[in-house]
């Protein structure tokens, strides 16, 4: 093709050229016509003078040849100087047509495998088991993928691009939303996002929400791109969880509630309040261990209400019980945080005070024997004035174990009985 194109500029070319020199030489033999036709009628002069003057114009026709040669000759020259021009052009825009044409194809050739290129992705992204969505820097719609108009059940993309994507999230969580892409924007890196979406029907669903920011080619952005995952039946599952978790804590603390009722129980006494017998069994050798450690005393009283058989056989037991109740009440209420005080049996009732000296402990019990002996209690008829006895022992001066010392503050109660009772004794060795 291009050695046809190049005789065809060629045969051009020396056509030009011709139709110069043709057109040179028509213009001089215009010029000598008129000459020759204009000339006057010849006379007898002229005649004797003929073979002179026909000499005269062969040397004119002569001159006329030279001329049209020389200008066919300049003809020839400009034809070949305007074939040096026009040569290296033609040649230069030959070139650049055929890179055009190659240029050209290329960028069909890109624009073909990007269409296509294009289509896989997007039959991908139809594929996928999320939806997909991609919008501009300020949230509108610009791709929705199929899976993703099946969540919101709407099948129709065109009713659904170029809206806000804010839309289709629960009006309780937009803002969050909202703040959550003004981070992403800022370049920050943020997880999944659990959100309520709103379906095309009015309802919601749960759906996890990824997003990540789309650059341009300058550097810039030019939107986000999102995926959502439906996780509703997730969700539920997790609630259910939540739910059945929830029931178990109760169940777990109802449990341990029971089980620190039942050792209260265990070691309380149910009609006073106060720790039982099988308790102090358990702290006194503790407590006793603790003072010869530390170095310091521990006292031990043993408090008995008079007469109590008497309360029962007189009032009845329902009396005496809440003779029983007044005392634990006031001992409990009376006690330091340390002290141990406990129903021992009966009518006894046992008190531990660690770090208490001999002294301090009779001036305490005083006061409890003086405060339950001014409770006026309705039995009967009338109401009546209890009183109580105690014997006291100390540790380590009356004894270094708790049966020792339970001995002696039991000597100590027997000797303020036989002394009258309604009195506070301290043990003494004799």
């Amino acid at each position: 093709m291009d050695l046809r194109y190049n005789a065809a500029l060629l045969i051009a070319i020396a056509a030009t050229s011709a139709m110069i020199g043709i057109s040179s030489a028509g213009a001089l033999e215009s010029q000598s016509a008129p000459a020759r036709d204009n000339r006057p009628p010849a006379t007898a002069a002229d005649a004797a003078s003929a073979p002179t003057k026909a000499l005269g114009g062969a040397n004119g026709r002569n001159d006329d040849d030279h001329a049209e040669q020389t200008w066919l000759f300049r003809a020839l020259i400009g034809s070949l100087l305007l074939l040096a021009v026009v040569l290296p052009f033609t040649w230069r825009m030959r070139m650049l047509n055929r890179r055009l044409k190659q240029e050209v194809g290329e960028r069909q050739q890109t624009e073909t495998l990007l269409r296509a290129s294009e289509e896989r992705l997007r039959k991908l992204l139809d594929l996928s088991p999320d939806g997909i969505v991609v919008t501009d820097a300020q949230g509108r719609i610009s791709y929705f993928s199929l899976r993703q108009a099946e969540m919101i059940g709407t099948p129709e993309n065109s009713s659904i691009l170029g809206r806000s994507l804010f839309d289709m999230i629960h009006a309780e969580d937009r803002d969050a939303a909202r703040s959550r892409v003004q981070m992403l924007l800022q370049g920050q890196l943020l997880p999944p996002r659990a959100y309520r979406l709103l379906k095309h029907d009015g309802g919601q669903f749960w759906g996890e929400v990824a997003s990540a920011v789309i650059h341009d080619g300058q550097g810039g952005i030019e939107g986000l791109l999102t995926v959502i995952r439906d996780i509703n039946e997730r969700k539920f599952l997790e609630e259910a969880v939540n739910r059945t978790n929830d029931s178990l804590m109760s169940q777990i603390q109802e449990t341990n509630r029971l089980q620190e009722q039942l050792r209260e129980q265990a070691i309380r006494d149910p009609l006073t309040g106060l720790y039982n017998r099988r308790y102090l069994d358990a702290t006194l050798d503790r407590e006793l261990s603790r003072a010869a450690r530390d170095g310091h005393t521990l006292c031990l009283a043993i408090v008995d209400i008079d007469h109590f058989k008497r309360i029962n056989d007189n009032y009845g037991h329902q009396s005496g019980d809440e003779v029983l109740k007044s005392l634990g009440s006031l001992l409990r209420g009376s006690a330091r945080g340390g002290d141990i005080a406990c129903r021992w049996g009966g009518e006894e009732f046992m008190l531990v005070l660690p770090r208490m000296p001999a002294e301090t402990a009779k001036q305490r019990t005083e006061q409890w024997r003086t405060a339950f002996g001014n409770i006026a209690f309705s039995l009967g008829e009338g109401q009546t004035h209890i009183t109580l006895s105690a014997g006291i022992a100390v540790f380590p001066d009356h004894g270094r174990d708790a049966a020792t010392l339970i001995e002696c503050a039991d000597i100590a109660l027997y000797q303020a009985k036989s002394e009258g009772r309604n009195r506070v004794v301290a043990f003494q060795k004799s």
